[in-house]
């Protein structure tokens, strides 16, 4: 399975993310440019975290009737 992921910038006072890359390497070069401080975030494409979180292991559900 292909696994393709976004860099997604979150400025420290913003309400909503400040920016989308598709490379962390893009997005750091954006963050130094305008001195950005806040967090990036990497996102999976076309799935949610939650499906993503249980596909690698990292979660798995505690109630039968959210189970996979």
């Amino acid at each position: 399975m292909n696994e393709f992921y976004m860099w997604v910038v979150q400025g420290s006072r913003a309400s909503f993310p400040s920016a989308i890359f598709s490379s962390k390497e893009k997005a750091v070069q954006w963050i130094e440019k305008y001195k950005i401080s806040g967090m990036l975030s990497k996102y999976p494409i076309d799935i949610s975290i939650y499906d993503w979180t249980i596909m690698k292991g990292f979660f798995k559900p505690t109630m039968i009737n959210i189970s996979h």
